[in-house]
């Protein structure tokens, strides 16, 4: 199974609606895993942490900042537009 954009961006959506957010601020395609970040639009931001959805298994796991392996991720990812 290939989880492909369209599908990780309703995981992203589905996930940010049931934990309090209600948009997708960002979205990235990385090499193993769609990275997303949720926000409330006009909310300040403390810290940054987000989501990475595996492409092969769609599994969810914690995508958080600062870290320097995350920052290594990001760097090599493309910024993808969600509408």
């Amino acid at each position: 199974m290939m989880v492909e954009k369209s599908e990780a961006l309703e995981i992203a959506k589905r996930y940010y609606l049931e934990n309090g957010s209600q948009e997708i601020t960002k979205f990235y395609d990385a090499e193993k895993s769609w990275i997303a970040f949720g926000g409330r639009p006009g909310m300040a931001k403390i810290g940054n942490s987000g989501i990475a959805i595996d492409k092969e298994r769609g599994e969810i796991s914690d995508f958080v900042l600062p870290s320097k392996e995350n920052f290594e991720l990001l760097k090599k990812a493309v910024l993808v537009e969600t509408e």
